[in-house]
């Protein structure tokens, strides 16, 4: 963002001041969404950082601050080595198969495509239809999640004129220790 002018203005009245005030300066393509805002803070010293940030904006017994989370899916590679394991397929069959792959974001329908053209990934799903329909509910699940190092997502209080918390503007999963996303 490139700041062109700044303006001062006076007031008679009190005006509520909001950290920053950009209008659409940031933001991003013809959707219009915002970007995320990135800030280091030394190691020692983030528990600080975001004691402050949760003092700032939790108020009125709203919860508006939360730790970000991360999550990794199962992708067809590595599910496909899990099931077979378990319908115990010789592992240098499943690692011939899984080489053949070129891209681990591949979908179910990739796979059928790639055996439309290639003869041992076809023989390889007649030969093991179970573990081929097997796979096809795991991918895409969820493999493993986790709370991001420092990462801290803060949100609006209202949206349309309603009051609203964080848990309503995007999905979180409690855990024992805290809230994350």
């Amino acid at each position: 963002m490139k700041v062109i002018s700044v303006k001062y203005k006076t007031s008679s009245t009190e005006v509520k001041a909001i950290d920053c005030f950009v209008d659409s300066g940031y933001l991003q393509g013809p959707g219009g969404s915002l970007p995320d805002v990135d800030v280091d803070f030394q190691s020692d010293r983030r528990q600080e950082v975001k004691e402050y940030i949760e003092r700032r904006y939790n108020h009125d017994g709203k919860q508006r601050v939360f730790s970000a989370g991360t999550f990794t899916t199962l992708k067809l590679k590595a599910v496909l080595k899990d099931v077979a394991r378990v319908h115990r397929v010789p592992v240098n069959i499943v690692n011939y198969i899984t080489a053949i792959f070129e891209d681990d974001n591949m979908s179910w329908t990739d796979l059928f495509t790639m055996a439309a053209t290639n003869k041992k990934v076809h023989s390889f799903i007649m030969e093991y239809p179970q573990v081929i329909e097997d796979i096809r509910t795991l991918m895409g699940q969820p493999r493993s999640s986790s709370v991001h190092a420092s990462a801290l997502l803060v949100t609006p209080d209202s949206k349309d004129g309603k009051d609203l918390e964080c848990f309503d503007f995007t999905p979180i999963k409690k855990n024992r220790r805290c809230v994350d996303f």
